[in-house]
């Protein structure tokens, strides 16, 4: 099993691609803790390898907010202590560390907060003497304060570490990609280039084996992913191309996924600072072997199909008890009346309860008349009312349909399920319609379910692009979310 072509990490499971194959690793290690304190949430880890020393960077929240990284120095065996980058000018770190190496030895690390005045990205420059890694930093970027926002940055280096690559999304004006280049180790950068915009997250940057440059993003207005690539170093970027379309599940986060802090995202509802940006990930082989140069690009989707016609109309019973909800099944259209909101009481709203045959998938979509205000409908499932998982979250606006639909896939039997319809308003009455559909997966498609991950290929520099192929074999009812490739 070749693993160092192409290793896919998804839920710990390891895959290669051989010759145009996927094939499963036989065997995974057993897990090694990295960052493991008892009384901090450390999420968002990446990795970055040089000279045989690995570096891993996270974010570390619980009562604090900061930096924290960690190193190897016998191939992940056993690690450091976990340490805290140092804060500098910033007065809140938020999240979104990101790291990378040259060839030299030599790493760098972002991380994303805010100083007395802006939002800004905090790059660090960390060498090894000896067994011992240190870091130079923070060096602001942007270092001037602005009207806008920045978050979700993404950092690379070319082999010979002359040159340091950043792109983010600014979120001021729209959702823009920018990009800009440091000759000098983090410490200045050049002036920001716009790539991408309006409605456009999620970018990433990959080097290839001639120092070629490129990058991608998740283009919301048009469903694409595209890119870009420069020949230069970042001194200019050729024509954007197109990889191929998404079919980004927005409205449905990964089980259990929660923000570390409130970032919006290119998404028209409500919700958009509570739900995940569907990043996609990018390598290019950097070996010799025949396939050097090769651009790989994953992601995860749900797979486009047919919403079946309605089997039946009914509505929700208004109540405050989960245990109150009428049963309806999948295939009804639902309707309701909400009465508006009196300033000094709490009403119910129409709860229903549902559920279906693993591997189902349902399609849920409304819309919402009011004379004002708008509202959302949520779906929660599990046993316990007390503790119910959060499947999703729409609003609806009036006289609008969403703008895009919940899509799940039912992962086991008879799961109690629960919708709850829009809420009052406090401004006006209202009536809301949904639609609680069959959805039929096109048995043609990659992906099978709400969200299956799906890679593609590019050997002529991204101009044109591989179909998609699934890289998870797991039954088609389970959620695969967030993956990363690399050569």
């Amino acid at each position: 099993m070749h693993l160092r072509r192409i290793c896919i990490v998804v839920c710990a499971v390891g895959v290669a691609i051989i010759a145009g194959r996927l094939a499963f690793a036989s065997t995974v290690g057993p897990n090694v803790g990295i960052a493991t304190s008892p009384t901090r949430i450390e999420n968002e880890p990446q990795i970055a390898i040089s000279q045989g020393r690995m570096v891993a960077v996270w974010f570390s929240g619980m009562y604090a907010d900061e930096g924290g990284y960690s190193y190897s120095l016998d191939g992940g065996t056993t690690w450091s202590s976990g340490a805290i980058f140092t804060r500098g000018s910033f007065v809140q770190v938020w999240g979104f560390p990101v790291v990378c190496a040259d060839d030299s030895g030599r790493f760098y690390a972002a991380i994303w907060g805010i100083t007395s005045t802006i939002q800004s990205f905090g790059i660090y420059k960390g060498t090894f003497a000896g067994n011992r890694l240190s870091w130079d930093g923070p060096y602001f970027y942007p270092g001037a304060a602005s009207g806008t926002g920045y978050q979700r940055p993404s950092i690379a280096c070319d082999r010979s570490g002359s040159h340091v690559y950043l792109a983010y999304t600014e979120n001021g004006n729209g959702f823009i990609v920018k990009f800009a280049r440091s000759l000098d180790g983090g410490r200045s950068w050049s002036d920001p280039v716009t790539l991408a915009g309006t409605k456009c997250d999620g970018v990433r940057i990959a080097v290839g084996p001639d120092g070629e440059l490129y990058v991608v993003w998740h283009d919301y207005a048009s469903e694409q992913i595209r890119g870009c690539r420069s020949v230069d170093s970042g001194a200019t970027f050729g024509p954007v191309f197109t990889a191929g379309p998404i079919h980004d599940n927005a409205s449905v986060n990964p089980p259990g996924w929660q923000t570390n802090v409130a970032t919006d995202a290119p998404l028209p509802d409500c919700q958009s600072y509570t739900q995940f940006v569907n990043s996609p990930s990018i390598a290019v082989d950097r070996t010799s072997s025949p396939r050097r140069g090769n651009v790989y690009l994953t992601w995860a989707e749900y797979g486009a199909g047919t919403v079946q016609p309605a089997t039946g109309s009914t509505g929700c019973v208004n109540t405050f008890f989960y245990s109150q909800a009428n049963s309806i099944p999948i295939g009804d259209d639902l309707s309701g009346y909400a009465a508006r909101l009196c300033d000094d009481c709490y009403q119910s709203r129409g709860i229903c309860r549902f559920s279906g045959a693993a591997g189902t998938t349902f399609w849920l979509d409304g819309s919402w008349q009011s004379g004002a205000g708008q509202s959302s409908f949520e779906v929660r499932c599990g046993p316990d009312t007390l503790n119910l998982i959060d499947i999703g979250t729409r609003c609806v606006y009036n006289d609008e349909p969403v703008s895009r639909a919940m899509i799940w896939t039912v992962p086991t039997d008879s799961d109690p399920y629960y919708l709850l319809a829009p809420p009052p308003s406090r401004y006006a009455d209202a009536y809301w319609q949904l639609r609680l559909r069959e959805y039929v997966i096109d048995p043609s498609e990659a992906a099978r379910d709400e969200r299956d991950v799906v890679l593609l290929s590019s050997s002529d520099g991204g101009q044109t692009w591989s179909p998609k192929v699934r890289v998870n074999d797991d039954p088609p009812r389970y959620d695969n979310s967030m993956p990363e490739v690399a050569v």
